[in-house]
């Protein structure tokens, strides 16, 4: 699978002290972060001091929506957890990106324990710029939670959302009596306009239930329906009399409703692709691969496509996606807008991959099928990158693992024995005085030993290892000893002019050429006796070829040739940097033209 190590770039900032910055942590306490997160939303509190322990100050680590541990053990009613935050230092009244705090969590989710605990901690309910949770209760009906924040918040009640509509416009359009009373109790302006110049009282005239009792009680506390505004005009001029007040009520006729909205929107805004918020737009799987796309970016950018900065409000995070649906060229814009600096030093095929999951047009974005097949989601352009970054370094390394061995080892009973004429004897005599495991590999301890003793550190040691496991194991098999002894060159060219592979690349490809041929020999048709893939004519080959194109659409993709190495009984790992080693311009295929050429390499 996917090594998000090597494909995370952290670099942006967030409106926060830079020792509270989750992008600028180290690789190792990011990871720590998270786990400090999930083991307090399952409650595991032996885990939790085991890393906090380690690393204290993650006690209050932010993910991208800015929730704390704090944030997750009160939302899942973890009263212990809670209780052990706090005492390790815990800021209690910390706002996620949505202005909530942990007494909002608890409250939300009817923990009453937690919440009496946190209140006499001195909690408090979020900022007042963040009033999503407090409207969304009163369109509900939840006579609790707006009681609560009523009392103990610090919230404007005539505060509205981003249409200017406020807990008392959704109260009465849902028809919720008592908490329309309740908030009138509180002050609600009864008069207060939203950004179409509309009032509660017009909202009373189409509540879902209650209308009259609302109209009532809204004229009770001062509403004024003589008032009027540029919504109430009717086209024709007519009128209405209000049954409970015998007063005149114009027709209501509200501006034209924004372009897009939210109500076809299954969960998260931030997560969901521009068609969604059209008129009648219904959830398909072509959504979900955008949120997947959206997820993928997060997890290697350390913020959202469409928030940089993690200081958007929903809003205005669905005012960026939308504008994709107005633009003359959607792909353009898209590209300018998310595929900017943040995604500098990620591989090309990440990238493109990120590119067709969030395609603006839903018919082109990349379904499930090909996603799990796409290269880099299969770990094989990022293993493809690992062997080949610092190839110099490498080379260098394997270079003076072979000078070692060589000056420490070789035969003594021919003084002019050079490298080049070593033979397959003479390795083997060197590989079994490194004193191999009884499994017949060398591991690391082999190495250090050996290395060790010749003054070597343990950093330069590492790097020797790392540079000989051609196949990433973890371990040095005779065949990977025979080819970093025999093979001098790296990158070389043949007579021909043709690039050759690296000493790494090639091991891999003689390992995918040793399967193929013991496999695919009868479909070859191989003569009798002969072991060598270059003996295979082209007939021979096209044959196998063809066998392996599963598909016969005339090339190899990277999911056939990993069937194709299933029955070598290689790991999914070794099998995915062998299919690597073959993809060398990394378009996720293998050609007729390329398959015969590695066929044919002759050996080094």
């Amino acid at each position: 699978m996917v090594d998000l190590k090597k494909e995370r770039k952290v670099q942006h900032s967030h409106s926060e002290e830079d020792t509270e910055k989750m992008t600028h942590l180290p690789a190792k306490d990011f990871a720590l972060g998270c786990s400090v997160l999930h083991q307090a939303g399952l409650g595991n509190q032996f885990e939790l001091e085991k890393i906090l322990q380690e690393e204290p100050a993650l006690v209050n680590f932010r993910d991208y929506d800015r929730r704390t541990p704090l944030h997750i053990a009160a939302s899942e009613g973890h009263l212990d957890i809670c209780r052990y935050l706090v005492a390790k230092g815990a800021k209690i009244n910390r706002s996620d990106r949505w202005g909530g705090s942990p007494l909002d969590d608890a409250h939300r989710h009817h923990h009453g324990d937690v919440v009496q605990f946190l209140r006499k901690h001195g909690a408090r309910f979020g900022s007042t710029s963040q009033l999503a949770n407090f409207i969304t209760a009163a369109s509900e009906g939840d006579q609790e939670e707006v009681k609560a924040f009523l009392e103990l918040g610090s919230i404007d009640v005539n505060e509205g959302d981003y249409d200017r509509r406020t807990a008392l416009h959704l109260a009465v359009g849902e028809g919720k009596l008592e908490i329309v009373e309740m908030l009138c109790a509180a002050g609600a302006d009864v008069n207060v306009e939203d950004r179409w110049n509309s009032r509660p009282l017009d909202d009373a005239k189409n509540a879902k239930e209650n209308s009259s009792k609302i109209t009532k009680l809204l004229l009770k506390y001062g509403a004024d329906p003589t008032v009027l505004s540029t919504s109430m005009v009717a086209l024709d001029g007519s009128e209405e009399v209000d049954e409970a007040t015998n007063n005149s009520i114009p027709m209501q006729l509200r501006d034209e409703p924004p372009k897009y909205a939210t109500d076809n929107v299954v969960g998260t805004v931030a997560y969901s692709p521009p068609e969604l918020f059209k008129k009648g737009a219904t959830a398909t799987p072509a959504a979900d691969m955008w949120a997947i796309g959206v997820i993928m970016y997060i997890l290697l950018t350390g913020c959202h496509p469409f928030d940089p900065y993690g200081d958007k409000t929903d809003d205005e995070v669905q005012e960026a996606i939308t504008a994709l649906l107005d633009a003359e060229d959607s792909v353009k814009s898209l590209h300018e807008l998310v595929f900017d600096n943040r995604v500098e030093g990620l591989s090309d095929s990440c990238i493109e991959l990120m590119k067709n999951l969030m395609h603006p047009d839903p018919e082109k974005r990349v379904s499930s099928d090909n996603f799990l097949r796409n290269p880099w989601t299969q770990g094989l352009t990022a293993s493809w990158k690992s062997m080949v970054q610092n190839k110099r370094v490498q080379a260098v390394w394997q270079e003076k693992f072979r000078s070692e061995v060589f000056h420490k080892y070789a035969p003594t009973t021919h003084p002019t024995t050079t490298i080049e004429s070593l033979t397959t004897s003479d390795l083997r005599t060197m590989f079994r005085a490194m004193k191999p495991t009884k499994d017949g590999f060398l591991g690391f301890a082999e190495i250090r030993k050996v290395f060790g003793d010749l003054g070597f550190s343990d950093e330069n040691i590492r790097s020797i290892f790392t540079s000989i496991d051609l196949d990433g194991t973890g371990c040095i098999h005779f065949d990977e000893f025979q080819a970093l002894m025999s093979e001098t060159t790296q990158g070389s060219s043949s007579g021909g002019g043709e690039q050759q592979p690296g000493l790494q690349a090639n091991y891999l490809q003689r390992r995918f050429k040793s399967h193929i041929v013991k496999s695919f020999a009868t479909v070859g048709s191989r003569k009798k006796g002969v072991g060598a893939a270059s003996s295979f004519d082209q007939k021979q080959l096209r044959n196998i070829f063809n066998a392996i194109d599963l598909e016969g659409n005339g090339y190899l993709d990277l999911h056939e040739i990993r069937v194709a190495l299933r029955s070598s009984g290689k790991t999914d790992d070794v099998i995915s940097r062998i299919v690597a080693s073959l993809d060398l311009d990394q378009n996720g295929k293998v050609t007729w033209e390329e398959f015969v050429a590695i066929m044919k390499r002759e050996e080094r």
